[in-house]
């Protein structure tokens, strides 16, 4: 029964090969490593972007005013995620491309440099994904149930929500650190990476449904309540009365979050839905990522990857004025700066007006062996 098994799966894997050889690839000796090294280098100003725009909001969000508020504590941690992989993303997308262009910069060095950053990069992949999702849900708390947000919307429910959140992203993505090893001759070579069960149990099936199904599963109801609340409430407040007003401030303050982190997650499920695509895809035509047409996708999820981590501070910045007085006051420590900011607001009193609270923010297809076995591609060039 196992001979015929293999022989059936061995025979399905050729056809497979058969039909995917009709499929016309990009010459790889004219215009993929031209097209690559113009997509390496674009991933590598998006790292630079989105690790000032996530430290910029991590100072903010990690400010002792700022963590009264239990989406404050959430956006913090998720600031920090976006930040580490921002920074990891820079020697796993890039310096396989960028080493040609780097004089004096070893391949050997390189090559460590993407087996050890790899891993942690996926672990901030992770936590990125399921911060979202703890955000979602303290949003949709505060505004269908605002009653109960005291008891259920609090930092310490948040900070153990941040916590429980690492943990996990460190130990599911453990055993990636197995995954590849350096030969003796300094190359890259598969360790897991090249076991069957492992490919298709933890690589295809678990992170589809880790990384991908269950977050979605969480987040389009949870998030389509939150849109229909938002816009009940905002119908009952055209029909209020000036004095009626200030009992629902705090309520439209929730509610005004959450309207921003719809947009997150909208730009969230854009960014990586390419990447379910591509993971579902990796099943059944495996070969295909050995490919330049493979190399070709995998740069452009990456770089919607990294413009979904990256955009962030953006949206804050959009939608929330406390943010953005928040944003001013610390650019304004950089001289060079300060005239290109609007002046500063005198309130009634005299003195500059200091900002209050802030809220809100957001979260990498595997890099598997596309970026590894392009590199070894692109030494030939």
């Amino acid at each position: 029964m196992n001979s015929d098994n293999s022989k059936n799966i061995t025979e399905e894997q050729k056809s497979n090969e058969q039909q995917f050889d009709s499929i016309p690839l990009l010459d790889n000796q004219d215009f993929l490593p031209s097209l690559s090294l113009v997509f390496a280098v674009l991933m590598a100003f998006l790292c630079v972007a989105g690790t000032v725009t996530n430290t910029l909001s991590l100072i903010i969000f990690a400010k002792a005013s700022s963590r009264r508020r239990s989406i404050n504590v959430l956006l913090c941690g998720l600031s920090a995620s976006d930040l580490s992989l921002c920074i990891l993303a820079l020697p796993v997308f890039s310096l396989a491309q960028l080493q040609h262009l780097i004089p004096g910069l070893p391949p050997s060095l390189a090559n460590h440099l993407l087996v050890f950053c790899y891993p942690l990069c996926l672990m901030a992949q992770t936590m990125s994904v399921w911060m979202l999702v703890g955000i979602t849900i303290d949003r949709w708390l505060a505004v269908c149930y605002p009653f109960s947000i005291r008891i259920h919307c609090t930092v310490k429910r948040a900070r153990l929500i941040v916590l429980s959140t690492f943990l996990f992203s460190l130990f599911y993505n453990l055993v990636r650190f197995w995954e590849y090893r350096i030969d003796s001759n300094g190359e890259i070579v598969g360790l897991l990476r090249d076991d069957y069960l492992f490919m298709l149990l933890y690589q295809n099936l678990a992170t589809t449904l880790s990384q991908f199904l269950l977050p979605l599963c969480v987040l389009c109801p949870l998030n389509l309540q939150v849109a229909r609340s938002i816009l009940a409430a905002r119908e009952r407040r055209k029909n209020m009365l000036w004095t009626e007003l200030s009992s629902v401030e705090a309520s439209s303050r929730e509610q005004s979050t959450a309207a921003m982190m719809l947009v997150v997650v909208l730009v969230f499920v854009f960014c990586y839905f390419l990447s379910l695509c591509l993971n579902v895809l990796e099943m059944f035509i495996p070969r295909l990522f050995r490919s330049s047409t493979g190399f070709l996708l995998n740069d452009i999820n990456n770089i919607l990857v990294l413009i979904n981590s990256a955009s962030s501070a953006l949206f804050y910045a959009r939608f929330s004025s406390r943010y953005r007085a928040h944003l001013i006051s610390l650019l304004r420590n950089f001289k060079f700066l300060d005239c290109l900011l609007p002046p500063p607001k005198v309130s009634s009193f005299g003195g500059a007006e200091t900002p209050s609270c802030v809220f809100s923010g957001i979260g990498l297809r595997q890099q598997n062996s596309y970026n590894i076995n392009r590199q070894k591609c692109h030494q030939h060039f």
